[in-house]
């Protein structure tokens, strides 16, 4: 139907009522709602990023008007597990990482870019075959998505960085006051960590 980097499009056009929003691939687009990959340190409690990011949703009113300008109205914020970076080697301080190409999705390709590493990117679905055929050598991102795509198996070194990003969800704005309640409103395996 759609790629997953073209759930906004897909529930603004109307194509699907919800969505989940993956808004690293949406800096353009929704530009506000990428504050997070620019201050990846916050905290760790995803409850109160949640809330807080709930909050400003709500009551911010450059971040909400961005989400209605596309036709949208924001329903929860998703937080993904920690952002970690899996490898073919291990890393053990700045200088392992120069010059090592690792997968990193739209603006969390950011993070690399300042310490030396090269982001390549891609998404979950890419990362296994990137890894084992060369391209990269690694990949930042988060276990419940590298579990899945298996991506351990050829990457088996973790370094834990702890970048913990919220994922704002959008659903279609219908014009019917009906619509507040109806349909359109409405782990790994063991890793060996680095030492």
């Amino acid at each position: 139907m759609y790629g997953f980097a073209d759930t906004r499009k897909a529930v603004k056009d109307g194509i699907v009522d919800v969505g989940m929003i993956g808004t690293l691939w949406e800096e353009s687009d929704l530009p506000l709602q990428n504050v997070t990959y620019y201050t990846p340190f916050a905290t760790d409690d995803h409850r109160l990023i949640i809330k807080i990011f709930d909050d400003l949703n709500q009551n911010l009113p450059p971040l909400r008007d961005s989400w209605h300008r596309q036709n949208l109205v924001p329903l929860s914020t998703l937080v993904t597990d920690s952002y970690d970076i899996y490898a073919t080697r291990r890393i053990k301080s700045m200088d392992d990482i120069r010059n090592v190409r690792l997968n990193a999705p739209g603006t969390s390709a950011n993070w690399l870019k300042g310490i030396g590493a090269i982001p390549v990117d891609g998404g979950l679905t890419t990362y296994y075959t990137n890894i084992q055929t060369g391209v990269t050598q690694g990949a930042l991102s988060f276990a419940s998505g590298i579990g899945p795509a298996r991506v351990h198996e050829v990457a088996p070194q973790l370094t834990r960085i702890g970048f913990v990003v919220p994922w704002p969800s959008a659903r279609w704005r219908s014009t019917s006051a009906s619509s507040i309640t109806c349909r359109p409103r409405s782990r790994l395996r063991s890793l060996r960590p680095a030492a």
